[in-house]
């Protein structure tokens, strides 16, 4: 494990501490959280660009078009 010293305004300390508290954790634990959360989107977002750049316009029309046109059960309308 590295460790890895950053200054930050008072506030946003303030919001870190504050947030620590309610999540039951310590500041540097919830610190240290704050980036692998933040990486593990950017990881999903970097999965789903790749994933769609497979994909083609036509391709989708195709499988859409096998799909009944019927009304949606009752609670899943948008």
């Amino acid at each position: 494990m590295q460790t890895i010293q950053a200054q930050v305004p008072d506030c946003l300390a303030q919001l870190g501490e504050e947030a620590a508290r309610k999540e039951k954790t310590s500041p540097g634990q919830f610190v240290a959280l704050t980036p692998a959360r933040q990486m593990s989107v950017w990881k999903v977002s970097q999965n789903m660009e790749k994933r769609a750049g497979h994909g083609s316009a036509s391709e989708l029309d195709r499988i859409r078009s096998k799909v009944p046109g019927v009304s949606p059960v009752p609670g899943d309308e948008l």
